[in-house]
């Protein structure tokens, strides 16, 4: 009886151990998560988001975020779009809005270098791959100008222009909003210095940045106030932030008799009419210097494309074009 039951006792023993070794190699206890994908296959899927900030207000930020959303459109992507609104604090509160979505990418169009740097930093940190567009930023992909190259260009051109119409230099202005300088384009300080160094001026002249502080009316009365501090100025060049500044400078020349010893230029296009480019080798308003939007978003996307395979593309310059009397044919002008 006593051998009986301890053979009992022995295969209780043992049909409890193949059953926990049942229990714990064959029943599963749980699933492994799978890793979340890598940032680089976030617009793989459909209805993806890409992420935009910018000044929206702009008529040529409007363009260019046209543009892009037509591109992400063909692709499957969705762009979400945020207004910079010109303030630096909401173009990093608005990255931070994306950052927190965790949008695919990024595309920052602003003109302040350190507000950019503070975008990038922080959507680096969050794995996001940033393209900046018109502004080159250490650690981004970039698309837009050379702008060293860009501005010896523009001061070559606009030498050669004054020669040509006034035969000199002894007035240079420079008209643009002080505290929003934005865009890019219309930024002259470089394009002054080059075209100083091409043309010098008489010992008796003089160089100004005007501040239109942000309306065509205060752009004008500054000209205005020049022409009328300074009459004896015959050979005046005045380079614009925008065409609405050189709309209104050319009106502060014409009043003060003077749109015949000027040269303006300015940046960007959009309602400009062909009829305001004075013809060749006649002072007044000669030329504006844009970057054609059209193919811009599609470039953009075809960058962000590369970004999120995990490829790091090289910079895509694209060189502005001075659109004047004579090549203004040749562009689409809205």
């Amino acid at each position: 009886m006593q051998k009986k039951k301890l053979i009992l006792i022995t295969g209780a023993i043992a049909l409890a151990a193949i059953l926990a070794v049942i229990l714990i190699f064959c029943v599963p206890w749980g699933k492994e998560e799978p890793a979340p994908p890598p940032s680089n296959e976030a617009l793989v899927s459909p209805d993806a988001v890409v992420g935009l900030v910018c000044d929206l207000q702009k008529e040529d930020a409007a363009q260019f975020k046209s543009a892009l959303e037509t591109a992400c459109t063909q692709r499957n992507w969705r762009l979400q779009a945020l207004d910079a609104d010109g303030s630096s604090g909401m173009a990093i509160a608005q990255a931070e809005t994306l950052i927190a979505a965790k949008v695919g990418a990024i595309v920052v169009r602003f003109n302040d270098e350190p507000t950019l740097q503070k975008i990038v930093s922080l959507a680096q940190e969050a794995g996001i791959p940033v393209l900046t567009v018109d502004r080159q930023i250490d650690g981004a992909a970039y698309l837009g100008p050379d702008w060293e190259k860009a501005d010896a260009q523009a001061a070559e051109y606009l030498a050669q222009q004054v020669q040509a119409r006034l035969g000199g230099m002894d007035m240079l202005i420079r008209l643009e909003d002080k505290e929003n300088p934005y865009p890019a384009l219309g930024q002259w300080a470089s394009v002054a210095e080059g075209l100083q160094a091409k043309l010098p001026m008489p010992d008796d002249a003089y160089t100004f940045q005007a501040d239109a502080r942000g309306t065509q009316q205060n752009a004008q009365d500054e000209i205005t106030q020049y022409f009328t501090d300074y009459p004896d100025r015959e050979q005046v060049v005045i380079l614009c932030q925008n065409e609405s500044y050189a709309q209104a400078a050319l009106a502060a020349a014409e009043e003060a008799g003077k749109a015949d010893q000027c040269v303006i230029v300015s940046a960007g296009v959009s309602h400009l009419s062909g009829d305001m480019l004075a013809a060749d080798g006649q002072p007044g308003w000669i030329a504006n210097r844009t970057i054609e939007q059209e193919p811009y978003g599609e470039q953009a996307a075809a960058m962000l494309e590369r970004l999120l395979m995990g490829e790091t593309p090289t910079d895509t310059f694209r060189q502005p074009v001075m659109i004047n009397a004579s090549n203004k044919s040749q562009y689409t002008v809205q």
